[in-house]
């Protein structure tokens, strides 16, 4: 290995660790730890007006 493409390995494994748009690969949970999608039903709701028998439920 010639010492310039050492120092071009060097140089590529510098901007990978110092990307500041991305979290290392081991700090990411596999998956999100209050969203459970072991039935694979993934229900998002946000601002949610319902009312009924004159009760009313309120969420925003």
């Amino acid at each position: 290995m010639t010492t310039l493409h050492r120092a071009q390995q060097l140089k590529s494994s510098v901007q990978e660790i110092t990307k500041r748009d991305e979290v290392f690969s081991f700090l990411k949970p596999d998956q999100h730890p209050l969203v459970d999608t072991r039935h694979n039903i993934l229900l998002y709701v946000e601002g949610v007006n319902k009312s009924f028998d004159g009760f009313k439920a309120s969420m925003t």
